[in-house]
């Protein structure tokens, strides 16, 4: 009596079912990640965008407050009541000038211009009040110029300030 020894084929490879299925499991596990990469983006560009407004609102109102704090003479906006674009005081011999030229704003001190919002901010504008008591109030609007989904990021910031 004869064994018979039974061969089973094997498939070494795989059918083209198995290869549409799991082509389309890679490329829908690429899909999620990739929108998880692309939301992750989106949100770091509105974070820094609202840091730059936040950081550059910071820096312009303590300059402005320690500059006004110092000055001998406000000398534009000249009277109570008045407002202007344009803050002038006087400082010992020291004239500062506070202007804002295409969304950017300068400090003039006697002819040194002195860029103060940084180039990924823009003034959208400014306002100096005099106020009663040697005060002037302060508006500025500041924008982010950050590109994507925060773009337009605005903040509308006001204070009020004491002449010493």
């Amino acid at each position: 009596m004869k064994l018979r020894i039974l061969k089973f084929k094997t498939n070494r490879g795989s059918t083209i079912i198995e290869l549409v299925i799991y082509s389309a499991l890679f490329i829908t596990l690429l899909l999620v990640v990739s929108s998880v990469f692309a939301t992750s983006f989106s949100l770091q560009r509105e974070s820094e965008s609202a840091s730059y407004v936040q950081q550059d609102s910071r820096y312009i109102f303590q300059r402005l407050e320690y500059d006004i704090h110092r000055a001998d003479d406000i000398s534009i906006p000249s009277s109570s009541g008045s407002s202007s674009e344009v803050l002038q005081l006087s400082e010992g011999i020291n004239i500062l000038r506070y202007s804002v030229v295409d969304g950017v704003l300068y400090i003039d001190v006697n002819g040194a211009v002195e860029r103060l919002n940084s180039n990924v901010t823009q003034i959208r504008s400014i306002e100096f009040v005099r106020g009663e008591g040697e005060t002037i109030s302060v508006t500025i609007v500041i924008a982010s110029l950050i590109e994507g989904e925060a773009e337009g990021d605005e903040s509308v910031l006001q204070t009020t300030i004491r002449r010493r």
